[in-house]
């Protein structure tokens, strides 16, 4: 078996991982074999003040989807959060 290609992801914005992609090889006769092995997750998110966005309590750590109350631009607002989504689709956050 290949040496094993090891990551660290430094980067919060793209935690919590909840998905990976693996690219098509380059030739049609190469084969690909993958392993995922387990995490090790580490640090703490700094929270300071209320959450302003879907994005906001996926990054603490929410994963339920449904109705959050938020910090808007003027008062606190509601909003539906989507939980299947990740912060970049379109669609996570439904102002209600």
């Amino acid at each position: 078996m290949p040496a094993a290609d090891k990551r660290t992801i430094m980067d919060k914005n793209v935690l919590p991982i909840t998905r990976l992609n693996f690219d098509r090889m380059q030739l049609e006769t190469s084969v690909g074999v993958h392993l995922l092995s387990r995490f090790e997750c580490t640090g703490q998110v700094a929270v300071s003040g209320m959450p302003s966005s879907c994005a906001d309590l996926w990054r603490t750590g929410h994963s339920l989807s449904g109705l959050y109350s938020v910090l808007g631009t003027a008062m606190v607002e509601s909003i539906y959060c989507d939980f299947s989504k990740l912060p970049s689709d379109s669609g996570m956050k439904t102002q209600i």
